[in-house]
């Protein structure tokens, strides 16, 4: 009987960022964490944030570092609407 393995990347987007715009990412994830660490997006940022640390795999592109992350669909989504969230309540992107 022939099994086929799944596909454990499937729904995955890999995202690359310089570590500069990583380490701000952290900060802006931070923000959600510290403003009210049991509102929901806060658990959500906590969760993401330990995802790029725990899994986040810097390499060199050139003489620039740049960080690896896989994230799920569902992931990135929410992060792109904590980055519009934390965009309209600080004006500041990066």
């Amino acid at each position: 009987m022939k099994t086929e393995r799944k596909n454990s990347k499937r729904g995955a987007v890999e995202v690359f960022i310089t570590a500069d715009l990583c380490n701000s990412l952290i900060s802006a994830l931070d923000s959600f964490i510290v403003a009210d660490s049991g509102n929901k997006y806060a658990v959500y940022a906590q969760k993401i944030k330990d995802k790029i640390m725990k899994h986040g795999r810097c390499f060199m592109n050139g003489d620039e570092e740049n960080v690896a992350v896989y994230f799920y669909e569902n992931e990135a989504a929410l992060l792109i609407k904590m980055f519009a969230i934390y965009v309209n309540a600080t004006g500041n992107i990066g």
